[in-house]
Parts: C-alpha cells; structure tokens; sequence
C-alpha cells in the first residue's frame, strides 16, 4: 500500500493491437480491471498521461460512457492529464471533477463535433495542447499562459490571439499542411497584440497524398 500511495505519475497505453477485433465486453473488462486494481488505489497521483486507440490493426474499442468506467469513484486530483482518447460527454465529467489541472494535452478531437465542452471547466490550465475543433468550443481560461495550437486553419490561431494573446507567455503553432505550400506565410504579417510573448515556435507537417488510378 505504501508503494502504490507513493505513485505520482502513470502512463495507460490503449494502442496494444489484437489478432482479431476485441468485442465490446473485452474492452468494458479491461477498463473494469484498470479501475479497480490500479486507478482507484493511486489516491495521491497528479500527472496521467493516456494513450488511445491505434489507426492501424485492431485495438479496444472506446464509446461513449466508457470514460466513466475508467475513471469512477477515482479520488486523485490531477496536475497534469493528457489524453489522447476520443473526446466525449464523459470525459468532461471526469475534468469537471479534476479542477486541480494546470496542464491539459489532447489530440483527438473530432473534425465534427460530436461534443459539447462545459464553461468554466479548466479553471486553473496554465497550460494547453490541443486541436482545432476543440479549441474553437472552448471558453479559454484567464490563467491560460502556455498555448500549442494543432490546426490546419490559420482562422483558429487568429481567433484564440485575439482572445487570450496578451496573456500569452509561448506559444507553439503546429500546422497540418495537406499540400506542399506555404503554410505559415500569414505570420510575416504577425500583427496580434502579444505584450507577455518570449516564446514563439511554429511547425509544419505536410502530407502529400498520392492517388492512383
């Protein structure tokens, strides 16, 4: 007990991959037996770091509701959570009842929305990590000093700026560029009022897509 009470940080890797597809009992049991040998006994942990799904092979599957079963009757309070599962209804419940966290990272957000981001949910993210389709839903916190935008539409970067970027310490910008271009030609023109800005970085990842006939 005094080891696992010792227990600050985990990582939970969900990409192991199956032979064949896992049913929808596996996944559940699975999640079932994280959360009643490990998760609900780390009462002092603070970081949480958790993989998701894998694009290729078979992999547990995750729906909605299964958040819940992962993270139930859990008592830590986190510092830092990043996530890398499907955004859902549930998961906010859980970050609603974390409102210790500092840090949040996520990169699987839908381009849909299937989900809807509670006001007022991150009251204390210094820190932040995340795609476009959530940033845009996101009420952004005062205390926001830190931001890394992963987008594809420059229209996100010049929205959150406008909002939150004379609170900005850093920033980091990470372009999804889908054709060979210039992708960041629009901050040579970097007119946002950034008074707090002594980091700036910007990377851009373009994918040439080649179609065969």
């Amino acid at each position: 007990p005094r080891r696992i009470h010792a227990v600050r940080s985990l990582a939970l890797d969900f990409s192991v991959s199956y032979d064949e597809p896992p049913d929808d009992e596996t996944g559940k049991d699975t999640l079932r037996l994280i959360n009643g040998t490990l998760l609900r006994k780390l009462v002092n942990l603070k970081e949480l770091y958790v993989r998701g799904q894998r694009t290729a092979n078979y992999s547990l599957p995750f729906e909605d509701g299964d958040a819940s079963i992962l993270f139930g009757g859990c008592t830590f309070q986190l510092h830092t959570f990043s996530s890398r599962l499907l955004l859902s209804d549930d998961i906010f419940e859980f970050i609603a009842g974390q409102p210790t966290i500092e840090d949040f990272f996520e990169d699987k957000s839908p381009w849909i929305s299937t989900f809807t981001i509670p006001p007022g949910i991150f009251p204390r993210v210094r820190v932040l990590h995340a795609g476009e389709v959530f940033l845009r839903m996101l009420d952004p916190p005062n205390c926001l000093t830190h931001l890394c935008i992963n987008y594809s539409d420059q229209r996100t970067v010049e929205l959150m700026l406008k909002v939150v970027g004379r609170q900005l310490v850093s920033l980091r910008l990470e372009r999804q560029n889908w054709y060979a271009g210039p992708a960041l030609a629009f901050m040579a023109d970097f007119r946002y009022d950034l008074p707090n800005l002594k980091y700036v970085e910007c990377r851009v990842f373009t994918y040439l897509v080649s179609y065969f006939t």
